[in-house]
Formats: structure tokens, sequence, C-alpha cells
């Protein structure tokens, strides 16, 4: 199998994996499974740089040694015996002029100034929300990133859909969650805002009378999915996140 590993330790990763003896071909340019070896901004950026190529995220956390090396061989020995299956996630696409970003996790519309209030209007398939919302923005998020700054801001999170979340509205406003098909518009009414896409580095300016379109992207993503034996290596997706200081793996705290 031909792999390529993303994430500041990767190289620690590739020496481990030279120790073994798993079948693998390090390819950075065809690679038929990219390894996030790291955490959730390991696994973004690799979607980014390998949009579509299955990915796997093995966690390098310090805070469980002994899950992180369980995991890692536990799962480096199915990957090598190809016993997994391909499933797919939503990605998202914000469109705005004549640009396109792409999230994994979720669209963010904020204030470019973090002492700034952003005002805009807000629609679901041409079906305004509120006539006005005032606050520090709006995040369009996937099931997927449901668990990351959706659960942040609305102590909740979802398994299907798109969910949205208004981030420190003046007046009180329920969150939604909408079909995967529906489009969703933001209009900026007044001051000047940033449209972001997960981790990316790279954000959009907007200002009033611009208008973002945001949807479900044609590409998807594809991860590898284990037997229901290991589930506890699987992607996060629709559940509770475990507390930080937590292991990701055993929920626990061990050192």
């Amino acid at each position: 199998m031909k792999i390529h590993i993303v994430g500041s330790r990767a190289a620690e990763l590739q020496t481990y994996i030279r120790t073994q003896e798993f079948d693998f071909v390090f390819d950075t340019d065809e690679p038929e499974v990219v390894i996030a070896y790291g955490g959730d901004g390991t696994l973004l950026s690799a979607e980014r740089l390998f949009p579509g190529i299955p990915k796997v995220m093995i966690r390098a956390s310090r805070v469980c040694t002994e899950c992180v090396e369980k995991a890692k061989k536990i799962m480096l020995s199915l990957l090598a015996r190809r016993a997994y299956q391909l499933v797919e996630q939503m990605k998202l696409s914000a469109q705005i002029h004549h640009e396109k970003i792409v999230a994994l996790n979720d669209i963010v519309v904020g204030h470019v100034r973090v002492n700034g209030t952003l005002r805009f209007r807000f629609a679901v398939d041409n079906a305004p929300y509120e006539e006005e919302v005032f606050g520090d923005g709006v995040v369009v998020s996937t099931p997927l990133g449901s668990t990351g700054y959706y659960q942040t801001i609305t102590r909740n999170y979802f398994s299907a859909g798109m969910g949205i979340a208004f981030n420190n509205p003046i007046t009180a406003m329920n969150h939604l969650v909408v079909s995967p098909q529906s489009t969703i518009v933001v209009e900026i009414t007044r001051g000047q805002g940033l449209v972001a896409a997960d981790n990316d580095e790279r954000e959009l300016a907007v200002a009033a009378g611009d208008r973002i379109t945001i949807s479900a992207a044609e590409e998807r993503a594809r991860f590898v999915e284990f037997a229901p034996a290991y589930a506890q290596y699987n992607m996060l997706v629709g559940r509770e996140r475990i507390p930080l200081g937590f292991c990701q793996i055993c929920g626990i705290v061990r050192v």
C-alpha cells in the first residue's frame, strides 16, 4: 500500500513504520491513503493538501501515551491488511463573488475586528431567518465539524445536515440544523468581515453589500473506517467531544 503521512511529527511515525514489518511504500505523489498523524487540525490540513484521498487520523496526543502506542500499532496493522471500508463525509462550499473556499469542518463568517459588531441578513433556501442579525458572525458546520466550533457555541452537535450557529448575537436566537441540500445566503449589511474555512490561513474579505452563498460542496471527503470492534479508532461524527485533557480514545486521563 502506498501511504503518505501529514503532521509536524510525521518523521517520527515514518521512522516507527520502518522498524516494523508493515507492507507500506511511502509515496507523496499518488498515495492510496493519507495518514494524519496529530490532531483535528492535522486532519484538516491533510484534506486540503490531498483532497478526496482516503484519510485516517492516528492521534499523536501526549495525554495518554498508552493509547497512542496501542492505537498506532493496531491501526497500522489494520491498514496494512486493508481491513477497513471507506466512508464519505460532506464538505461545505462558500462562494463570494468569483472566489470559492471549501471546508471539511466549517465555514466561519466573522467581524474583521474582535471589538466590532457585524450586521448581516440571513436566509435559508430564500426564506429570511431574521430581518437583521447583530453579532460576531455565524458558523456553518458539517456533521464532522459539529464537535468543534459549532459545539463550542451551541453546546450541542448533530449527525446529519448542516448546522448554523450564531456567534454572540445581541438578541437571543435559536441555532439551526438544515437539510444538506439547502442553500444558505449571508448578506453583509454593515461592517467589514472575513470568511474562512476550517483552520485555513486564507481569509476572504467581505463588506456591506457582499453576499456569501454556502452549500454542500460537490467534492466529498473519504475516510477509513474500521470494523465495530475497533470503533474507538474511527472518526468522531455526531457524538459529543471528549473534554480537553482527557484521552480522545479511552476517555480518561493518563500519563
